[in-house]
């Protein structure tokens, strides 16, 4: 109570008793505009055993039997009262509480509990101290009481029923089934809002439970953290009432808090949460009606079905609606739940979610919008490793086989906005479905008629105000014709539930490499296409062998489309036409029955194959769906793909070819002459003579040049400038986007610069990736993190990095003896100068294989005069003519006695023969064995 007055009578309700010494009083009378003032208030010169909060420790002796005692002589009680001090330290005033005691006498309540010895008196040593102004005959009490061994003062320990012990109720499930439908007396310790409380159960004398339970049937406004800030941070913020919380927290806890009430129990919700009656013992006021009544709550159908007087409960709440008192205030009833013609369209199923729930592609705008049928609610799917309820997948195919990409009409009865919690954000529509039933009728199919006739779904119990399908009334008869007939949800036999074997995660990469014969000998294979994350990628269901797996188009790679990860609110952007490409495939081909024919397995545990789609008819080809996607630019083949050895290949290749020319999809800016360009540069590359300038220097005679690009300069600028807005720009990728063999823009380890780079390879555990920045042809390994997609201005270009081994000549690699010293006198000899190289081949890496000069001198010549490089002896005509040329050089260095020749020949002449194989093949097979 703000402004209470100091050492004056004051009049007042005991709200609570927090300990056999602190009590909360509140202003008596009608409160008008929320609960009225309170005032915490301890027991001046009295100091009770304290009382640990239930759950969170023991008790000190005999403050349970204090607590209980003041409890049972104020809870609820009118009271007078006189504030005769303040403590500081604790921010709370000290009063003596007046109250008739058993005799019908008014005494103050400080000198009864210390008559029972219950509590003991402050003796402060400071005279000057506050105290009670009866604080002499508080003493005298207390004395007596400890000359009687009553309360505190008995000998031994606590008797155990005078103690408080909170029993445990894990399974509250078992606990229902004990006293379901059965009175039960408790005392009823926190009002959590005007319908949930907590309440102590008396097992047996000093043992309770300690339980939570709500009102059946009905459900007050609680409290609510503020959405703007983090409920999770350390302190976080007060819980906000929604509106009349308060009113109806202070109603429930006038009537019961602290009080000795009556529990019938009636059931339990999914989270074990029980649910029942809670009303004062011996007294005929109804809890859940008088909140109904002034509008602190409303009625929930799913929790009303337990209770008996479910009727009461429905027609107390209309009452005050139309009273609109509470939060009924500004309730205005719907007239008619049908919804106006603008909100009836039309669309095509592309869709089935579940039995109650389908996306339609709008004829209009083309938006694929979520429906759900009115009305009606369908058993679930399994998602993950979860099981399928039973009749989940009958329900949905029911509705597949029926509707997918068929035109329906899309008649909205009414909408919902999701609750906070749901991960569903938009407005959520609840339909009536119908399809032309076809025929010279021209009548129109109400698809959930059906699913209510056959058992698949279930029918939402409305309230008397509340929204439903415009079929209601005959969903009700439908339904009690299919409950006497037995059929679906309503058989009193066993529903089996599908059982699916689950392929498609990465755990079972080696499991499906197993299985890759089996499947590829017993295709082609009958299966429904059930997701598509890209244009190329899905997730087929395989009836006949009762799993799903992942399978990709073989030789064919659809861009990445836009993603919105878990855990985020904004969507990933997408590689061009990405959302095109996966639109398609909804469209056209999710959903359907489908014709898988499997080839292999790719390095994730993705099976690759061809996906077709029967024909409209027996006769008709089928679709396949690879065909489709390149047929209309959406996709691209892939660059291992070989139009030769690949069945149907040239159809394939022929089929990309047209959609380049007629500048479809991803085609659109593609540019012929750049192309040409580009083979011509790597033509250029490949062999011949190639000047650059060199921009690293390894081991092993290895050396990388810019060259082989027109306008190398200009080409670095570009690259320099469009990569260094990437520390303020795109956001990082998400692993999952990042895909081997791709060009990204790689940050350096070394000096925090971003450069163009090409993964090779990306493990997901450590988040690492394996790269080589393809402008200077360096391999490292940098973190997932550090990788972002490449401006458009930097993918153009051709990589400017040409890497050479030097021909002929054997120079010690990164860990042979001298290697270091051959690379860094190559380094002293080459980096940053202008070279020619005289390309002969290139190995299976792509490094070409060069004779390199630098100002007329021979770089192999100088490696060897210095004794950093010997010879290459093979016993065939290049490498005698090459031994003709360099001997004399060699001769040289191992005259110097340094590095390679300190201790004289260090080899046999035939040490490299095995060599001549292995480079035969690289030159004439590309380093392939041949076979």
């Amino acid at each position: 109570m703000s402004g209470l007055p100091m050492k004056k009578k004051v009049q007042g309700i005991v709200k609570a008793v927090l300990s056999g010494d602190t009590v909360v009083i509140v202003k008596p009378g009608m409160p008008k505009g929320g609960p009225p003032p309170e005032v915490r208030l301890s027991l001046s010169s009295l100091k009770a055993p304290a009382v640990k909060p239930a759950g969170s420790g023991s008790d000190e002796p005999y403050a349970w039997a204090s607590r209980e005692f003041l409890r049972k002589t104020l809870a609820g009680k009118n009271v007078m009262f006189i504030a005769e001090y303040n403590v500081p330290q604790l921010n709370r005033p000290m009063g003596t509480v007046y109250c008739e005691n058993g005799s019908g006498e008014v005494e103050s309540v400080s000198r009864m509990i210390l008559r029972e010895g219950l509590a003991r008196v402050r003796r402060p040593n400071n005279p000057k101290e506050d105290r009670s102004f009866d604080y002499e005959e508080l003493c005298l009490l207390e004395d007596e009481a400890q000359e009687r061994k009553v309360g505190l003062f008995q000998e031994g320990d606590m008797p155990p029923e005078l103690g408080r012990t909170i029993l445990d109720t894990h399974d509250t499930v078992e606990y229902l089934t004990k006293v379901r439908g059965k009175p039960v007396d408790g005392v009823v310790d926190y009002i959590i809002n005007g319908s949930v409380m907590k309440i102590l159960i008396q097992e047996k004398p000093g043992f309770y439970r300690h339980l939570t339970v709500c009102l059946s049937g009905v459900q007050s406004p609680g409290f609510r953290r503020p959405e703007s800030e983090d409920a999770q941070a350390a302190n976080p913020p007060a819980l906000v009432p929604m509106p009349f919380a308060l009113n109806a927290k202070f109603y429930t806890e006038s009537v019961l808090l602290q009080r000795d009430v009556e529990v019938v129990f009636e059931g339990a919700d999914k989270s074990g949460n029980l649910y029942g009656q809670v009303n004062q013992a011996g007294s005929a006021v109804r809890v859940a009606e008088n909140l109904l009544r002034m509008g602190y709550a409303k009625t929930v159908t799913w929790s009303m079905q337990m209770t008996s007087n479910a009727s009461v409960l429905r027609a107390t709440e209309k009452s005050a609606m139309k009273a609109r008192v509470g939060i009924w205030h500004d309730y205005v009833p719907n007239p008619n739940a049908a919804i106006a013609s603008t909100d009836v369209y039309h669309g095509r199923v592309v869709e089935i979610f579940s039995g109650d729930v389908i996306i339609v592609a709008d004829d209009e705008t083309g938006d694929f919008r979520r429906v759900c049928f009115a009305s009606l609610r369908a058993p679930k799917l399994g998602r993950g490793s979860d099981r399928d309820m039973p009749l989940a997948w009958e329900a949905r195919e029911y509705l597949r086989q029926r509707l997918i990409g068929r035109r329906v009409k899309v008649s909205v009865d009414y909408q919902r906005t999701p609750p906070p919690e749901s991960p569903m954000k938009d407005i959520m529509s609840y339909a009536t479905i119908t399809k032309d039933r076809g025929g010279k009728e021209n009548t129109e199919e109400d698809i959930g008629m059906g699913l209510v006739a056959g058992g698949f779904v279930s029918l939402i119990r409305h309230r008397s105000d509340e929204e439903r399908a415009r079929n209601y009334e005959q969903y009700v008869q439908l339904e009690k014709e299919a409950t006497t007939a037995k059929k679906g949800l309503h058989s009193d036999k066993n529903i089996s539930v599908r059982r699916v074997n689950d392929l498609s995660g990465p755990e079972n990469k080696k499991r499906n490499k197993d299985m890759l014969s089996s499947f590829v000998d017993s295709g082609p294979h009958k299966g429904i296409l059930e997701y598509a994350s890209t244009g190329s990628r899905y997730r087929i269901y395989l009836p006949s062998q009762s799993c799903i797996l992942a399978l990709a188009l073989k030789g064919v790679r659809c861009p990445v489309p836009s993603r919105t990860l878990h855990g985020e609110s904004e969507a990933q952007p997408g590689q061009p036409f990405g959302d095109e490409a996966l639109h398609f495939v909804k469209l056209s081909f999710l959903q359907r029955d489908v014709q898988v024919e499997i080839s292999s397995v790719d390095k994730t545990g993705a099976f690759l194959g061809t996906v077709r789609l029967p024909g409209q008819t027996p006769q008709a080809p089928m679709v396949d769906i690879g065909l489709s996607l390149l047929s209309h630019g959406y996709a691209s083949l892939n660059e291992f793909f070989d139009s030769d050895r690949d069945e149907g290949g040239q159809i394939y290749s022929k089929t990309q070819e047209e959609a380049k020319a007629a500048d479809k999809g991803i085609w659109k800016d593609y540019k012929v002459q750049e192309a040409a360009a580009q083979k011509e540069i790597e033509a250029q590359q490949t062999a011949g003579q190639v000047r650059g300038r060199v921009v690293d220097v390894g081991y092993g005679g290895k050396i990388v040049l810019h060259a082989g690009v027109p306008n190398v300069d200009e080409s670095i600028h570009i690259l320099e400038t469009s990569l260094a807005s990437l520390e303020v720009g795109d956001s990082n990728l998400p692993i999952s986007m990042i895909k081997p063999g791709d060009a990204y823009a790689g940050k350096s380890p070394y000096d925090g610069s971003w450069y163009r780079c090409r993964v090779h390879s990306i493990d997901p555990n450590s988040g690492k990736a394996k790269v080589r920045f393809i402008d200077y042809g360096i391999d490292d390994v940098i973190s997932a993190r550090d990788l972002k997609r490449l401006p458009s201005e930097a993918s153009g270009i051709p990589k400017l990095a040409f890497p050479i081994r030097l021909q002929h000549v054997v120079v010690p690699g990164n860990g042979d003896d001298y290697g270091i010293d051959a690379g860094e006198y190559l380094r002293e000899l080459v980096y940053g100068k202008e070279v020619a190289a005289e390309v002969a081949y290139r190995d299976s890496d792509g490094t070409a294989i060069a004779t390199v000069s630098l100002d007329g001198r021979d770089v192999a010549s100088e490696m060897l005069k210095v004794g950093l490089a010997r010879v290459l002896r093979q016993y065939n005509h290049e490498s005698k003519a090459a031994f003709k040329k360099y001997a004399d050089d060699e001769q040289v260095g191992k005259k110097t006695h340094n590095y390679l020749w300190v201790h004289g020949d260090p080899y046999a002449s035939d040490e490299d023969d095995a060599e001549a194989d292995k480079e035969a093949r690289e030159r004439r097979y590309g380093g392939v064995p041949r076979k």
